[in-house]
C-alpha cells in the first residue's frame, strides 16, 4: 500500500498495478438462470447488495454452497460439482475468483459442505457417499495444500448435512443426524 501511495503522490503510473481487494462476501447459492451455477451476494457500504454470478460448474441438486472468509479476510465458497462427480470444488479470491476441484471423494446426495476455519486452517465436512455416509474432512495446509481426512463414525442420514462450528476454546466441533443412533 505504501508504494502505490508514493507512486500516486508523485503521479507516476502504477506498477504492478494494486492488487485487487477481495469483495465482502455475505452469501452463496445455486443460481437457476445462469446454469446453476453459484452465484454471491456481496455488502458494501458505497453500492449496498451486489449480486455476482461466478460462472462455474452445476452445484448438485439438493445442495447449497458454503462461503467462508479465511484468517486473511479472504472469501471462499465451496460446493458440491455435479459437473465433477458430485465432489467438492471451491471457489477462491486471489485477485480474482478462481475455481478449484478437489476431486476427492463423492459427496452424499443431497447434502452440502460445512466450512470453518480453525485457528487459520480451512476445514469443509462433508457426507462422504464413498465412504459409507460417514463425515470427511478436506482440510488446508500451507506446506501439504488440500488433503482428505477421514472419520469412519457412524453413518449421517440420508438427505441431511453436518454443521461446523469452533467452540469457544477454539476447537472444531461438527454436528450431524446419526443415522447409526435411530437418526439422534
Amino acid at each position: 500500500p505504501a508504494w502505490y501511495a508514493f507512486q500516486a503522490q508523485t503521479g507516476a503510473p502504477s506498477w504492478p498495478p494494486p492488487p485487487v481487494p477481495a469483495p465482502p462476501v455475505r452469501v452463496g447459492f445455486a443460481d437457476a438462470p445462469n446454469a446453476q451455477s453459484v452465484s454471491t451476494w456481496t455488502w458494501d457500504g458505497v453500492s449496498g447488495w451486489q449480486q455476482y454470478p461466478l460462472w462455474g460448474h452445476r452445484i448438485a441438486t439438493g445442495s447449497s454452497p458454503e462461503t467462508l472468509k479465511d484468517g486473511g479476510g479472504s472469501p471462499h465458497v465451496f460446493y458440491v460439482d455435479e459437473s465433477y462427480g458430485n465432489t467438492i470444488t471451491h471457489w477462491k479470491w486471489s485477485n480474482g475468483w478462481q475455481q478449484e476441484p478437489f476431486f476427492g471423494h463423492t459427496v452424499a446426495a443431497g447434502s452440502s459442505p460445512s466450512a470453518i476455519s480453525v485457528g487459520g486452517t480451512l476445514h469443509v465436512f462433508f457426507v462422504d457417499a464413498s465412504n459409507n455416509n460417514t463425515i470427511t474432512d478436506w482440510k488446508w495446509s500451507s506446506g501439504t495444500g488440500w488433503q482428505q481426512e477421514y472419520f469412519y463414525g457412524h453413518s449421517v442420514a440420508a438427505g441431511t448435512s453436518p454443521s461446523a462450528i469452533v467452540d469457544s476454546s477454539g476447537n472444531p466441533r461438527v454436528y450431524f443426524v446419526d443415522a447409526s443412533n435411530s437418526n439422534t
